[in-house]
């Protein structure tokens, strides 16, 4: 498997992944911004006996790393990968921040759907949670850093950090989203 640019718009390319053969299968990652490389695995799997394309959203190299980074851009992004996969309709599944996304695929365009598969959709429902999801992503994380992580959210919230201090506190939180904290990967590369 090797990269494929999805789409050849200059100003905001997609590029991903194909494998496999049989029903179209469209894999959303989760972030923004971690990247796709966690879904190798299901990918892998599904191409078993799925035609499975998954790219990297905008905002991660080698798709376009500029904005805007708004949820229509992402629906309209998932648009041209599937017109420039030429598929019609297509499975699409994905995952946290992708299964979010996914229902907003459905809900924009329900004709090019088979079906849809939400993966624990961080926020999508609505509901109101997100104080008691950051409480425990800061519960999770380090005694030592968690006073900074949480000036640095505010900062981030209020729009007052710039890209070194976002990153900081995304650095300093990021075990915290994992089963086993002290276990977690290295936060990839963002930009």
């Amino acid at each position: 498997m090797g990269w494929a640019e999805f789409t050849k718009d200059d100003d905001a390319p997609i590029a991903g992944l194909r494998a496999g053969n049989g029903p179209p299968v469209l894999l959303l990652h989760g972030g923004p911004g971690p990247g796709f490389d966690y879904l190798r695995d299901l990918a892998e799997e599904l191409a078993e006996e799925n035609d499975v394309a998954w790219y990297q959203q905008r905002g991660q190299a080698p798709s376009a790393v500029d904005g805007p980074h708004t949820v229509a851009t992402d629906v309209d992004d998932a648009q041209r990968v599937l017109d420039a996969l030429g598929w019609d309709r297509a499975y699409v599944v994905g995952h946290s921040w992708g299964g979010h996304l996914a229902l907003h695929v459905a809900e924009a365009m329900p004709d090019r759907l088979l079906g849809v598969l939400s993966v624990d959709p961080l926020g999508a429902v609505g509901d109101g949670r997100w104080p008691e999801f950051d409480e425990e992503i800061f519960r999770r994380t380090p005694e030592s850093v968690r006073d900074r992580a949480r000036a640095l959210d505010e900062l981030t919230t209020k729009g007052d950090a710039d890209d070194a201090l976002a990153l900081e506190g995304m650095r300093l939180v990021w075990p915290a989203y994992f089963a086993d904290p002290e276990g977690a990967p290295p936060m990839p590369e963002l930009r």
